[in-house]
């Protein structure tokens, strides 16, 4: 199976079935793909982001989640708000993507290996009330 096909089950999968894990954590994403300013206040704010994907993980219980099944898929939904605009996709991608590090690193498994955790492709976005992003794991058996 190509990985566009894996990728469009994936999806099939998340919408017909309710996610077994669902938070929403209150944080204004920034895209990390057009930044500038200096490489100290870069660096603190991946590192802060890399720590709220740690706590996020531990908050869904990400790792025993995993155990118990054969994979868990993640879908990541960005909320925003005020004056905030939707990113397109690939700083979409980029403003989760030190969050994701943190996750996968929480729950000990590369971010890369998708043997057992898969991130369902691009990140959702919609307007909301405050600005945020939701986090859905979703529990599969292998087929």
């Amino acid at each position: 199976m190509s990985t566009l096909e894996q990728w469009h089950e994936d999806d099939g999968f998340a919408l017909r079935n309710e996610p077994v894990a669902d938070l929403t954590l209150g944080t204004v994403l920034s895209s990390r793909a057009n930044a500038r300013g200096h490489s100290r206040s870069q660096s603190r704010e991946v590192k802060l982001a890399r720590e709220n994907g740690w706590w996020l993980a531990r908050a869904l219980r990400a790792r025993e989640l995993i155990r118990g099944s054969d994979f868990v898929l993640v879908r990541w939904t960005r909320i925003y708000s005020g004056r905030e605009r939707p990113f397109d996709g690939d700083n979409a991608d980029m403003a989760v993507k030190s969050i994701r590090d943190g996750f996968a690193e929480a729950i000990g498994v590369n971010d890369g290996d998708t043997s057992r955790v898969r991130y369902l492709r691009g990140v959702e976005q919609f307007r909301g009330l405050k600005s945020g992003l939701r986090v859905r794991l979703y529990r599969k058996a292998l087929t």
